[in-house]
């Protein structure tokens, strides 16, 4: 099987052989409800709406990455993230039905991890704590292959795949800007 040489590419083809759940149908629509505490129900709506610099094509949570439903969010919205036409991000915004947006977050990079363990050749997932024009997120680095960011405050979380390679500014800077949004 020949698999495209680009890094998110070979990640996600990964992901869906190894995951049943990947599924594609047309994006929800979301259906805000939350207080003022955290990002409001318009932010959710809107984080993906207008990045300056970049344009947005609506897709699926399960688009971002595949154990990712839109069931799992009261609150939700998913986009690949262009700039000049290339796609930069798979990113997904929301307010979690139930549980805390770091408890998903864990959940996330821990199958990253062990999805990244089975691939042929095995990967490995690194973390580190960095902060984004103020916004504390997790980075994540595939070897051999792609980033990520991964955001948590309350029930809202925001998760972002680069397409754009290791240490893509462009991911850095659409997914500063969307957190921006989310305030």
């Amino acid at each position: 099987m020949t698999i495209n040489a680009a890094p998110l590419a070979a990640i996600f083809v990964a992901a869906v052989m190894l995951s049943s759940c990947a599924t594609t149908s047309e994006p929800t629509p979301s259906t805000p409800t939350s207080t003022r505490t955290s990002p409001s129900p318009t932010a959710i709506a809107e984080a993906l709406a207008e990045i300056p610099g970049f344009t947005t094509t609506a897709i699926n949570a399960v688009d971002v990455y595949p154990t990712f439903t839109n069931a799992q969010f009261s609150d939700v919205t998913a986009a690949i993230v262009n700039q000049k036409g290339d796609p930069v991000l798979r990113v997904v915004v929301g307010r979690l039905e139930s549980g805390t947006s770091d408890a998903f977050v864990e959940t996330f990079l821990s199958d990253l991890s062990a999805r990244m363990a089975q691939a042929n050749p095995p990967k490995t997932v690194a973390t580190e704590l960095e902060q984004l024009d103020g916004h504390s997120v997790t980075h994540f680095h595939v070897s051999l292959g792609t980033e990520g960011y991964t955001y948590a405050q309350g029930s809202n979380v925001a998760i972002a795949i680069s397409t754009g390679g290791p240490e893509s500014d462009a991911s850095r800077d659409a997914f500063t800007r969307i957190l921006a949004n989310l305030a």
